[in-house]
């Protein structure tokens, strides 16, 4: 009797460390997509300003490249309302074709559109969110440590993606940057299989159960504004910030890009080291929301201050920093705040 309870506990404790295990697989893969997909909307920056630069390419055209690979953000978003998560596949295939098309013809203008293009369908953050519901799956604190350690992956993506892809483009050229772009995503697909047959196979179980829609409430479009509204923040400080160092203080552009990379490690140790805060410092939905809101308006005040006065550039750059930390720790919530 003894041996089959042991023989029990056994089995019990190897599917409780083999189900620990596929958890944290499965964790891996969404810290891993969100790393990609960030990486995937930051990528052509830099590279594509100067390889548009070196084309003699008016400004015209080059301020249309962007505003093709933002305002085409839109149709990822459209695809995952109407199709689900599943949608990420082809905005890859999509993403991958641009940059595969900029290899092929490196100096035709309707490629150079095709890789803007492309990197704006990678803008797959809603398929990610649906992702870090489905594997939470109602547990509030596990949703908070999963969005916080996205967040973190965001944010050091944000730094992999002003640093690495145009000391790419430096060393190997416009090809290799092109070739290296088109394997971003054709990875992502791969990290996002595993959680398409979890979410699959948790369907197919005999307990799984329809669950009814629940309707569209004010509150969800107004975090759905506020949401935009900071992503426009951030578009702003993209334009803002490098055109008043450059011209303000007479930054070269690769300390530019050094000032971004150092405000997007701060906010990594930010959201960081936010759980370790004095109980007083961490505050409840939706009064962090707001702190973090303050803290990004004050931020644009103090730095149209050091334009205005004008202070040194240090004092600038500790204000970036801020705006960095707070609107990456205002997005985090957000997302909590949508995903339930």
């Amino acid at each position: 009797m003894s041996t089959a309870k042991a023989r029990n506990l056994t089995a019990v404790d190897h599917e409780v460390n083999s189900s620990l295990t596929m958890r944290m697989y499965h964790r891996g893969s969404l810290i891993g997509i969100t790393w990609l997909q960030q990486v995937l909307c930051n990528f052509a920056w830099v590279p594509l300003t100067a390889y548009a630069i070196s084309l003699e390419l008016d400004a015209a055209i080059i301020g249309s490249l962007f505003a093709v690979h933002v305002g085409i953000r839109v149709v990822p978003n459209m695809a995952v309302a109407r199709w689900g998560p599943k949608s990420e596949f082809p905005m890859m295939i999509a993403a991958c074709a641009g940059f595969l098309a900029a290899f092929y013809f490196p100096t035709s203008l309707w490629a150079l559109y095709a890789l803007a293009a492309g990197g704006g369908l990678a803008f797959t953050r809603g398929c990610v969110s649906l992702h870090t519901q489905a594997l939470c799956n109602g547990d509030v604190d596990l949703l908070g440590a999963v969005s916080r350690q996205c967040g973190m992956a965001r944010t050091c993506s944000d730094v992999f993606g002003f640093v690495v892809p145009p000391v790419i483009y430096e060393s190997v050229g416009w090809g290799g940057f092109a070739m290296f772009g088109a394997s971003q995503p054709l990875l992502y697909c791969i990290l996002a299989i595993p959680l398409h047959c979890r979410a699959r196979a948790k369907e197919a179980a005999p307990d799984a159960m329809d669950k009814p829609e629940v309707a569209s409430r004010w509150i969800d479009w107004a975090l759905a504004g506020a949401f935009v509204s900071t992503e426009l923040q951030w578009y702003l400080l993209n334009a803002a910030v490098p055109a008043a160092l450059a011209h303000g203080y007479s930054f070269p552009a690769s300390h530019i890009g050094v000032v971004f990379a150092l405000g997007c490690l701060v906010s990594f140790a930010y959201l960081f080291a936010l759980p370790y805060f004095p109980r007083v410092l961490k505050k409840h939905r939706p009064l962090n929301l707001l702190i973090t809101y303050f803290g990004m308006t004050a931020s644009w005040l103090l730095m149209a201050f050091c334009l205005a006065v004008p202070l040194p550039a240090p004092a600038f750059t500790v204000f970036v920093f801020l705006f960095l930390a707070m609107a990456t720790a205002s997005q985090v919530v957000l997302l909590e705040c949508i995903m339930g």
